[in-house]
């Protein structure tokens, strides 16, 4: 694997298990090429990528100290071309029965070491001759030499499927070229590693099948020059380890092709380099009350693929469960009244001494480094803000986004507790539903927007029948005002009302003038009576003669003047008689008194026919006017209200439409997560969700807690009754069709009554109480024609684990009940998923069988991180990285690795019960 490769733990090697040098007498350089120097045969792997190189001339080792040194001088000098090789020193070996074994050693192992094991194994001819043969058989190779403890190494059948190979068969046939006994006794001694195999089409010997070895079939370039078909990087094989050693090597083989081996020839696709989209690269915790305290906070780096966090109980594992809660925001999916919510509350708060609950401190930071989609995020939860900030990866710093939202979509994380998986598998299947929606991506929109859709018009509708109800009173109105009108609009009724309104103009006309005389004359009356006009001061006796005199003319004017204007109001009232007077005698009286006569004459005559004032003409005509725009715009609504209706019927249809297509996505999700699971399986009930689960949301549908039992749900003597009952009757129906008309029916039937429309179902409080909820609320009746029982789910386990056998997940033990929720957790989603204590209800048995296999099928998709005690999960569950936590007055990481390391070993077998058990399941021997 390449050096740019970030991530901790166990990574993908690629590496040539058989290769040549100058060394071996059949090589193209050993007969054209005698120049080829150490450094440039490896900057020839080194361009092909190669990882890894085992080096296996025939029958010697000539190279071996030349490559390891100069690759040790490479290091140094750099030269162009450079990259991070490992040599695994080794050798072609020929066997008194012409097979040809590879055999690997550690890196850093000498010739001379390597020449002893060819001198043990019986080959006594020329190094590097290719058509030389040994003194033992390939049996006694590997009893007699392989078995040594002073010769580490590995063997791995050479070619087997070709000539001077382990399992060359005759003519396409089964039937091996070896002797068919003898084949068997090497497959019984188990003591091969590994076999090559250049051609996996090939047929292999019966006798191999059916030992059941299965071994890892590796393969090498078996180059012999930098030409043809058989070059350097033209065929290689895929190896994971922590680091390239041969105690690496030697697990990954056992591991075998499904887990740690993969071929370059493999018909499925493999990419060593792809990630999940998203993954959590690392967790720290800094300044919390027991961890990360002092100069370095407590880090942990994940591998994309699978981890564990092990250690004994108090060191450390649930500080980071709640600490990855806090910093994602997941604590909203816990629910209150839950012992998990419980635990996490408690864990998330200050103490205020030595006895108070709480792991924080003042200034607990939890740090969290996230890659979605290839992009870098640093969340950072604060104890001080209790929130979480958002930085981006920029360049090589890091700024704050503008983003600052933590979603599940945005950062998604599966995270568990036993707890939570306990209660998944509980009467109440409503979280375990919630949770197939939110791995299905079923996020309800469409269903939400039909409804709102439906609610709309269904007030549209409600206003529009309003105006349309009017439709009646309107017409009658109408009716009456015309025919008072059509009376009063009679031709010789017409005639006298026009005389009469023209006369009555005429002599307001001539009151108004009158009246507007009269006021001038009073105020001119009034003006003399309270208004001096001129000054009339005396003219002091002591001024002179002709001053008096002038003043006096002054005074004698302004009284002619007072006297004149008066004698002209006099005459100004005098006249305003006298014209009055001549109207009064006028013809014109004659003819306004006849137009007054003729009209009271007429209104006496409708009196008695129901008009009572002859004055409403012109109103009545104003209103009629006003009458027939109302009555048209009522039609209009009427016609409106047909078609909102209309519509609306065919929103109701949508959102039925909506709520099937829900059930059948739920459906089709749990097929496809679930059609290959041997150990659990879900299926859907449409509508068909507990009675407890109906009971409790029809109840807060309608707001009442307790109350209506018997029209609700009730289990009596005469069996169950109540709507929930009805409801949970159609959800049984096997039919689709029928099942959906029953519950629509029902539906229809709470609509009626919420609307007063049946007055005979149910009793008589519980109608009250359903008119009244849509007196208050005018939606509520339209709510009740699209309120659905939600699915049930049947959540089956097999006893045998085989796909077979199916019991009811109710008749399982709590350990049965969790190992098959953990069979759908880890078979569904590419989401990481961390879970915290999974074993806690379950045996080994159920933990090897079910859950060992599930992470090993599930973590090339999604990144699993497993806080556990259990070393079966970590062991055979082949977790990629593990962190091993451990207490000396705070929680601290003891060790962190792979389980191929081996101080990595050493501390799984000493803090957990039972760990060289499990390393013994998986590797046949501890090494």
């Amino acid at each position: 694997m390449t050096s740019a490769w970030p991530y901790p733990g166990a990574k993908w090697y690629k590496f040539d298990f058989h290769t040549h040098t100058p060394k071996s007498t059949d090589s193209m350089w050993a007969k054209y090429d005698h120049n080829l120097s150490p450094q440039d045969w490896l900057l020839k792997y080194m361009a092909e990528g190669i990882d890894c190189v085992a080096v296996t001339d025939h029958n010697g080792a000539g190279w071996v100290d030349a490559l390891q040194s100069t690759y040790e001088e490479m290091k140094v000098n750099l030269p162009e071309g450079f990259r991070d090789i490992t040599v695994f020193p080794g050798v072609e070996l020929t066997t008194e029965d012409e097979f040809h074994l590879i055999v690997v050693f550690a890196p850093g192992t000498s010739q001379k070491k390597i020449e002893q094991f060819i001198t043990s194994a019986g080959y006594r001819g020329n190094c590097g001759d290719h058509s030389g043969s040994g003194s033992m058989s390939l049996l006694r190779v590997l009893n007699e030499v392989i078995t040594l403890p002073e010769f580490d190494c590995i063997p791995i059948a050479a070619h087997a499927d070709r000539d001077n190979g382990l399992l060359q068969t005759k003519n396409e046939s089964q039937s091996p070229v070896a002797n068919d006994r003898y084949l068997r006794k090497i497959f019984e001694t188990g003591l091969l590693s590994a076999i090559e195999v250049v051609d996996t089409e090939v047929d292999k010997p019966q006798s191999y099948i059916q030992s059941r070895l299965n071994l890892s079939e590796v393969v090498g370039s078996d180059s012999h020059g930098f030409r043809g078909n058989d070059k350097p990087g033209s065929r290689y094989t895929w190896v994971k380890m922590e680091t390239p050693t041969l105690a690496s090597l030697k697990l990954a083989l056992i591991d075998g092709q499904e887990f740690s081996i993969k071929r370059f020839d493999d018909l499925i696709q493999f990419n060593p380099y792809e990630t999940p989209d998203n993954f959590i690269e690392s967790i720290q915790v800094k300044d919390a009350r027991y961890m990360g305290q002092g100069r370095l906070p407590s880090s942990l780096s994940f591998s994309p693929y699978s981890n564990a966090i092990v250690g004994g109980r108090g060191t450390g594992k649930s500080t980071i469960t709640h600490s990855l809660r806090a910093v994602s925001g997941k604590q909203s999916e816990l629910d209150e009244d839950t012992t998990p919510y419980q635990t996490y509350s408690k864990f998330m708060q200050v103490p205020k001494s030595k006895d108070d609950f709480g792991a924080l401190k003042e200034d607990t930071e939890v740090e969290l480094i996230y890659r979605r989609l290839g992009k870098r995020y640093r969340l950072i939860w604060s104890q001080v803000t209790n929130e979480t900030t958002v930085f981006e990866e920029d360049g090589c710093d890091w700024k704050k986004s503008q983003d600052q939202e933590i979603t599940k979509d945005r950062f998604p994380i599966d995270l568990y507790s036993q707890g939570q998986i306990a209660t998944l598998v509980g009467e109440n299947k409503q979280p375990l539903l919630e949770l197939i929606d939110r791995s299905a991506n079923i996020d309800h929109d469409e269903l939400q927007t039909a409804q709102l859709k439906f609610c709309a018009k269904r007030a549209e509708a409600r206003s529009l029948k309003q105006v349309a109800d009017q439709i009646p009173a309107l017409k009658r109105q109408l009716q009456d005002i015309r025919a008072k009108i059509q009376k009063l609009s009679q031709s010789n009724h017409q005639k006298i009302l026009t005389e009469y309104n023209k006369f009555q103009k005429q002599k307001q006309l001539f009151e108004t003038k009158k009246s507007e005389t009269l006021d001038l004359i009073n105020r001119l009356s009034g003006f003399f009576l309270h208004e001096e006009i001129v000054s009339t001061i005396a003219t002091p006796s002591d001024f002179d003669a002709d001053i008096q005199a002038f003043t006096n003319s002054l005074d004698t004017a302004v009284g002619k003047t007072k006297n004149a204007i008066k004698d002209s109001i006099e005459g100004l009232q005098t006249s305003v008689n006298d014209i009055e007077a001549v109207l009064i005698s006028s013809n014109w009286k004659s003819k306004f008194d006849q137009a007054v006569k003729q009209y009271t004459d007429l209104q006496l005559q409708l009196q008695s026919e129901g008009i009572n004032n002859l004055k409403e003409y012109g109103q009545l005509v104003q209103s009629e006017k006003e009458l027939a725009d109302k009555l048209v715009r009522a039609m209009n609504a009427q016609q409106q209200l047909q078609e909102k209706v209309k519509l609306a019927n065919e929103d109701l249809k949508e959102i039925r439409q909506q709520r099937l297509k829900q059930t059948e996505r739920r459906k089709l999700f749990l097929q496809e997560v679930l059609s290959d699971n041997h150990y659990v399986k879900i299926s859907v009930r449409p509508y068909g969700c507990s009675a407890m689960v109906m009971e409790h949301a029809f109840r807060d549908l309608l707001s009442a807690k307790t109350e209506f039992a018997s029209d609700i749900y009730i289990k009596g003597e005469n069996g169950k009754q109540g709507v929930v009952s009805s409801f949970l009757n159609a959800a049984k129906l096997p039919n689709q069709e029928d099942r959906d008309r029953a519950i629509f029916d029902i539906q229809s039937l709470l609509y009626k009554v919420s609307t007063g429309t049946d007055k005979q179902t149910f009793s008589a409080r519980f109608r009250n109480k359903l008119v009244n909820m849509n007196t208050q609320h005018q939606d509520f009746a339209d709510s009740l024609l699209y309120w659905f029982p939600e699915d049930g789910l049947d959540v089956e386990y097999s006893r045998t684990g085989d796909g077979k056998n199916f019991t009811p997940i109710t008749q399982g033990s709590a350990g049965q009940r969790a190992a098959a929720m953990l069979a759908f957790l880890l078979a569904h989603s590419e989401k990481p998923l961390f879970i915290d204590q999974p074993e806690d209800d379950l045996d080994n048995s159920l933990i090897y069988d079910l859950i060992v296999s599930q992470i090993k099928a599930t973590k090339s998709k999604r990144q699993i991180i497993m806080v556990t005690h259990n070393p079966n999960i970590v062991v055979n569950g082949d977790a990629e990285m593990v962190h091993a936590l451990d207490f000396n007055n705070q929680c601290f990481i003891k060790n962190k690795g792979s389980i191929q390391d081996s101080e990595m070993r050493e501390t799984i077998c000493r803090i957990m019960e039972g760990g060289t058990t499990a390393f013994n399941n998986r590797y046949k021997r501890l090494i």
